[in-house]
């Protein structure tokens, strides 16, 4: 059976399976699905406003929504996209000189609107979006003002708003009724809510922080690149971003890269998820007489992929050398860590992994094959290797990392791989070999 997972990237060495699967060709950027672009060339101008863009999908209508800060900041353009062109539709201008310094929209499953929550710097203004125009909803005055960036997550589970307002970092909920004070919090601009683990995450500084509904807690996890905006894919599920480098996904410990986007990101909010589909969609915006683009990554069809045990290895030093299950099944043009443990890593060991894509007959010998004859009593070889690839070798443990072919072709390919483990003495042929492993893979 399959053992529990560690946390072994540390021990990892980045190798591409590819000889073996013989789909061709060096792997493309890491995606799991299209990236398309839309019709359009009426984007939205990008006026450097302190007001950064924020977007989100409104299932209700089926179209994005859009809102972009006026030329210095004394009022919000609001645009939807039809899925031909950008209609401007709502143009609201700030009272009394004030400037809008922060914005930030979701869509809100219950009320089947998107809401926004706007700032002055003083005061916290929530508003819905209904049939093309925007509604108050709720305001609460700001106990420490200043505030110039705003986090907004829908909470499905405790069916309520959770924002962010930054500096100083306060937290605020709202329940559908009226915004209350929840206490202090990270100094955010983006958030979204995990429906994997079930909580808010707020990105503050290129780091991860969690809300448990009383405080936030920062998770153990390293940025990806300058992430721009997040945002909750309830069809998967799980967290979005968008950033320099393209679009990634949280995997609660880290971001890891979907797709490469092929144009140049605008500062802002500028990611949204189709709730229904989990359609993500990316705008460029207008800028420097440079047309913006309005592009819908899609997922390829769903195809589960697994790591799963084939075949029993022989008894080592440390027992029968044994596969981890790994933390994330072999997908589509992602990375899998492959990794065994009962293996001995002294100065006179050295373990291999052998990967083959036929598991019936291996020069015309069926396989399984008793290696007895070969000096390894107890000993079978469950593959016919194609090529063997080292793992490095740390704590009685071996691992490696491999990039799955990023053809399409390759979702629905199965591969084998079983570790050798050189072990002197311990018989005449001087090696154990681990179980053997058989790997499907899918796009999920």
């Amino acid at each position: 059976m399959l053992a529990a997972v560690p946390s072994l990237r540390t021990l990892s060495a980045a190798v591409v399976l590819l000889p073996i699967l013989m789909l061709g060709g060096a792997p493309a950027r890491a995606q799991s699905g299209t990236l398309t672009q839309l019709p359009s060339g009426s984007e939205p101008l990008a006026y450097g406003s302190s007001v950064l863009p924020t977007m989100a999908f409104d299932a209700a209508r089926r179209r994005l929504v859009l809102m972009v800060g006026q030329l210095f900041g004394y009022g919000i353009d609001t645009f939807e996209y039809d899925g031909v062109n950008w209609n401007l539709m709502s143009s609201l201008s700030t009272t009394g000189g004030a400037l809008v310094t922060a914005s930030n929209m979701v869509w809100d499953e219950v009320r089947q609107s998107c809401l926004v929550v706007t700032t002055t710097g003083h005061t916290l203004y929530l508003s819905e979006w209904r049939q093309g125009s925007w509604q108050p909803l709720a305001t609460v005055p700001l106990a420490t003002p200043g505030t110039t960036s705003l986090a907004l997550a829908r909470d499905p589970l405790q069916s309520r708003a959770v924002i962010v307002a930054s500096p100083p970092g306060q937290t605020f909920v709202f329940d559908g009724v009226q915004i209350t004070a929840a206490g202090s919090g990270p100094l955010a601009s983006l958030a979204a809510f995990d429906p994997v683990r079930g909580q808010v995450v707020a990105l503050a500084g290129g780091r991860v922080h969690a809300w448990n509904g009383t405080a936030w807690t920062l998770l153990p996890n390293l940025p990806l690149d300058q992430v721009l905006g997040i945002a909750t894919d309830p069809v998967l599920p799980r967290v979005l971003g968008i950033g320099t480098g393209g679009l990634s996904e949280w995997t609660g410990s880290r971001w890891r890269r979907a797709v490469t986007v092929p144009f140049a990101l605008p500062a802002g909010r500028i990611l949204a998820i189709d709730p229904l589909t989990g359609d993500a969609f990316v705008v460029a915006l207008a800028s420097n007489g440079v047309a913006g683009s309005t592009w819908r990554y899609r997922e390829l069809s769903p195809v589960p992929g697994y790591f799963a045990f084939h075949g029993a290895g022989c008894a080592g030093p440390l027992g029968v050398p044994r596969w981890i299950a790994p933390g994330d099944p072999p997908r589509f043009a992602r990375e899998l860590v492959c990794a065994v443990r009962n293996v001995p890593t002294g100065a006179s060991n050295a373990t291999i992994a052998l990967f083959g894509t036929d598991a019936a007959n291996w020069n015309g010998q069926p396989l399984p094959l008793s290696l007895a004859s070969l000096g390894a009593p107890g000993c079978l070889a469950w593959l016919a290797p194609a090529f063997a690839l080292p793992m490095l070798s740390s704590g009685n443990q071996a691992a490696l990392t491999i990039g799955m072919p990023a053809s399409p072709a390759a979702v629905g390919q199965q591969f084998y791989v079983q570790a050798a483990t050189l072990v002197p003495a311990w018989n005449a042929l001087g090696a154990v070999f681990s179980d053997a492993a058989v790997g499907h893979i899918g796009t999920r």
